[in-house]
């Protein structure tokens, strides 16, 4: 089956966005969670204390320590989200190989995506999840990386379907 759709700027922001989401979400396990905050915790201790020791501080040290540590795991989370606006901001405002009308095909082998610029085939076997969001539907090819399909310009619910028929992960 094949169809066509339009892919903006914003259809790319948006992505990015997701993509960094769902890596977040479904590639960092509790664990992964877990042995990060503890590092982050036993690295940013000691630095509250050096600080602390360093400024004779009234109080305990260790409020002091503990407060430092809050204020950098939070700081990390606010730059983590900077990046991703940052990104936004590389996307070309016109043109860009990746802005403009594609045209997908679905077949027995893959899905195959071409525009004026691009041309590319994926196995369905080398489709690792699919996201559905808002506006998007993502077919990840690896955990940093998706073919984006907007869900505005075709009939996203009978592309799924036709899609879960050959992909073993929805």
């Amino acid at each position: 089956m094949n169809y066509s759709f339009e892919i903006t700027r914003d259809d790319l922001v948006k992505a990015g966005h997701d993509i960094a989401s769902y890596t977040r979400a479904k590639c960092y396990t509790f664990r992964h969670k877990l042995i990060y905050s503890l590092i982050g915790v036993t690295f940013w201790i000691p630095v509250g204390y050096a600080w602390a020791y360093t400024k004779n501080t009234y109080g305990t040290k260790a409020s002091i320590a503990v407060l430092v540590t809050v204020i950098s795991l939070l700081a990390y989370r606010y730059v983590s989200s900077i990046f991703v606006r940052h990104m936004g901001k590389q996307i070309p405002k016109e043109g860009g190989p990746s802005i403009g009308n594609y045209k997908v095909a679905l077949d027995s082998d893959g899905i195959t995506f071409e525009n004026n610029n691009i041309s590319t085939k994926a196995a369905w076997n080398s489709i690792i999840d699919i996201s559905v969001t808002q506006s998007l539907i993502l077919l990840f090819i690896d955990r940093n990386s998706a073919l984006i399909i907007p869900k505005m310009d075709i009939d996203h619910e009978r592309l799924l379907s036709e899609i879960s028929a050959y992909v073993p992960c929805r």
